[in-house]
């Protein structure tokens, strides 16, 4: 991108030139201190938090949306607030930190969470959970190897910790299998579907040659592969 010719009256080319480079470096550090610090892009890789958020969903995730542990009080006025029952989160996952998972947050510390064929129960108090889906009808025996899915508790959420799940609930990796997820792993909340087209599941895992061949197919099919009507929806 070039400067106009002819800079205002009263200033030097190389005074207009200066301004007009620190104007464009001040944008450039808006734009990555918001994506460092404020928001951030993710895209979804996997089926577990289906039918809220679907494989190719690509979504906004608000960084600063919770008060930091050690905060005396949320800083209200950038919007900060506790994390809260079926909040819907981003968080490093624990058994790899280089890897982000979002999960819903089913469990705060002290909540007492069970699972009995299928129905959660948080304590002892039955959930009304209208986003959740049971894709398969099959109810597994606490006795099984894979019990836990259908039959898990009561578990007591220890101090500092928080239990998650995903909507799927049948096909999803989450606290019932890997246990409670630390406080500080969380970072950030899943805020708005901005982009989504169909992919699917491991898409985002492909590399080198493999990779590029996905992309140029994907160029032919946009028109059938996006899901306009998911674009900017909230994420609840």
């Amino acid at each position: 991108m070039q400067a106009p010719a002819n800079p205002p009256q009263g200033r030097s080319p190389g005074r207009f030139l200066r301004d007009y480079l620190e104007t464009v470096l001040v944008a450039v550090l808006v734009v990555l201190f918001g994506t460092t610090f404020v928001v951030q892009n993710s895209v979804i890789p996997s089926a577990s938090m289906e039918d809220t958020l679907l494989v190719g969903d690509y979504i906004l995730v608000n960084r600063i949306a919770f008060a930091p542990e050690d905060a005396g009080a949320p800083a209200r006025w950038l919007g900060m607030r506790p994390i809260q029952h079926a909040d819907v989160v981003v968080f490093k996952f624990p058994g790899d930190p280089a890897t982000d998972y979002i999960k819903r947050v089913i469990g705060l510390p002290g909540d007492v969470i069970e699972v009995k064929d299928k129905a959660l129960y948080r304590n002892g108090e039955l959930l009304d959970e209208p986003q959740v889906r049971h894709k398969t009808g099959i109810i597994i025996p606490r006795s099984a190897p894979d019990g836990k899915r259908d039959n898990f508790g009561p578990f007591v959420v220890p101090e500092g910790d928080l239990f998650l799940m995903g909507d799927n609930r049948d096909y999803s990796q989450d606290s019932r299998e890997f246990g409670p997820v630390p406080r500080s792993h969380v970072t950030g909340r899943a805020l708005v579907v901005f982009w989504s087209k169909r992919q699917g599941p491991g898409a985002q895992a492909l590399r080198g040659t493999n990779r590029v061949r996905r992309f140029m197919r994907s160029l032919l099919t946009f028109h059938e592969d996006m899901r306009w009507r998911r674009l900017m929806k909230v994420i609840s």
